[in-house]
């Protein structure tokens, strides 16, 4: 069903003479059917070929792209973008070649600073690499490496919390 929540009471005289009264709740548009809400507060669906007259006013019933807003081409296929970058970022965080462990340091030193695998090295910040047996921080040629301590502090207490 396409929910229209408009408020609009109208009144449906059945084939056979039965007479139902109520708030259009929603309408399908696929098999015509009317969901009223009754005073009573239960809810009847009506097979709109079984009606043999309305009375109400139906214009002010709402198409569902008018109370909801239609998202453009566009800003689809950005969102599909920045997911496929997003996902491909994740891909690209794991390595097969290391363990667990190893890969839940990488992980959250990840989730601090940008790292990157170099084979089976850690690259934090494109300045720091922190080779196996991960137990070392060291400076990247042509890098300042001012918060190497920082980095070593970081890894010295990540790799206690993961008993490696």
């Amino acid at each position: 069903l396409t929910f229209v929540r408009v408020m609009n009471t109208i009144k449906i005289l059945m084939i056979g003479g039965k007479k139902i009264e109520g708030e259009v709740y929603a309408i399908d548009p696929v098999t015509k059917a009317i969901a009223l809400k009754q005073q009573d507060e239960t809810y009847v669906i009506v097979n709109i070929h079984q009606v043999q007259q309305i009375h109400g006013d139906l214009t002010k019933i709402k198409h569902p792209e008018d109370i909801f807003p239609v998202a453009s081409l566009q800003s689809i296929r950005l969102k599909e973008d920045a997911a496929l970058r997003q996902a491909q970022k994740s891909i690209d965080a794991l390595n097969n070649n290391v363990n667990s462990k190893i890969q839940a340091l990488f992980d959250r030193f990840n989730f601090t600073y940008p790292c990157k695998w170099n084979g089976n090295s850690i690259v934090v910040l494109d300045e720091y690499c922190i080779d196996p047996p991960y137990n070392s921080v060291t400076v990247l040629p042509n890098c300042e490496g001012k918060t190497k301590d920082m980095f070593s502090k970081m890894l010295e207490a990540e790799r206690k919390k993961l008993q490696l």
